[in-house]
């Protein structure tokens, strides 16, 4: 037999973490795992680690120690027995029997790749939220910078996040990301190791993500001559275009001191300008909610146009965040 206490508000921060590791994923992940001294939960790629003081290795029903955590405001005793473990809290005493459980397993960090703050955390939300579902994440690190990009139809974003301290690349899935972007959104420190899986330690947490391999990023858009453009002028374009069309194409354009947004779904033919800077010119054929959800994250009041061969490039004035969309012929 051992015994263990924790504390119960502190119990329940970590449970609620690693519920949202967890989020909708197959009955066959939605359990939390402890293993002498260890707790973690997993979606299946993503698996989460984090140190909490009960004993024993066993797995148990995630929405069970949900509800044991957020009904146990003072310490929680933990007792276990072979086949069994015992939770006592607030007059509340829960006894669950061990089941058989396929455990998270850690991988091994082989490449430091960086220590990064918030940006991490922004670059990987700000290019994975408007993806589909089958749209992976990328994640590079070439030595000098460190780079998040994700690509959907037709749209390629990209948020330069720190520099880099190795060389790494490689695809994260889209699920995957958007639960670490929710479960790790109070952290302020992420520290990067490549290997196997991509491996990220979040004050006192452990995440690892698996990945598939990615083709190295070539090279970074160059903007040092760009025309200025107001964001908010760009968004109520967009806005408006989404309220009418939803997620069709558009066509967008610049030039004579106007800027021009055309679509069409079904019946439906829509026609919109705002007035824009004489030295904008560009055309580009995009998806309307894509596009809006980017242009709407980027943080400055204004927005960088340029025009490189096939590409319109829209990037901020810090040059972190940038929107490339194909030029219409």
């Amino acid at each position: 037999m051992f015994t263990g206490e924790i504390d119960g508000r502190k119990f329940r921060d970590i449970v609620k973490i690693l519920r949202t590791v967890i989020g909708r994923s197959e009955e066959i992940f939605r359990n939390i795992f402890f293993n002498s001294g260890v707790i973690s939960a997993t979606d299946g790629c993503l698996r989460v680690f984090t140190s909490v003081s009960v004993p024993g290795k066993f797995a148990a029903p995630s929405d069970v120690i949900w509800a044991l955590s957020k009904h146990s405001k003072g310490v929680i005793k933990v007792t276990t027995r072979k086949g069994s473990v015992k939770f006592e809290s607030d007059g509340m005493e829960l006894i669950l029997e061990d089941k058989e459980a396929l455990f998270p397993r850690k991988t091994e960090g082989k490449m430091f790749l960086g220590k990064f703050g918030k940006d991490f955390w922004r670059a990987l939300d700000f290019v994975s939220r408007p993806l589909d579902e089958d749209d992976p994440v990328e994640v590079h690190f070439n030595g000098k910078v460190a780079v998040a990009v994700g690509k959907s139809g037709g749209i390629t974003a990209l948020y330069i996040f720190g520099e880099s301290s190795g060389i790494w690349s490689g695809k994260i899935p889209y699920q995957s990301t958007r639960r670490f972007v929710k479960s790790f959104s109070w952290a302020k420190e992420y520290e990067i190791f490549g290997g196997e899986d991509l491996c990220v330690n979040a004050e006192g947490f452990h995440a690892y993500i698996c990945c598939e391999d990615a083709r190295p990023l070539q090279k970074l858009p160059d903007v040092d001559k760009c025309a200025i453009m107001s964001k908010i002028r760009l968004s109520s374009l967009l806005e408006k275009a989404h309220d009418v069309l939803g997620r069709a194409f558009v066509m967008i354009e610049a030039s004579g001191g106007m800027v021009r947004l055309y679509g069409k779904r079904g019946g439906i033919r829509l026609r919109l300008e705002e007035k824009c800077s004489e030295n904008i010119s560009f055309r580009a054929f995009v998806p309307i909610r894509k596009f809006k959800s980017y242009i709407s994250s980027v943080s400055s009041k204004s927005i960088c146009v340029s025009v490189q061969g096939e590409m319109t490039i829209f990037t901020d004035r810090g040059r972190k965040r940038y929107v490339i969309a194909k030029a219409a012929i």
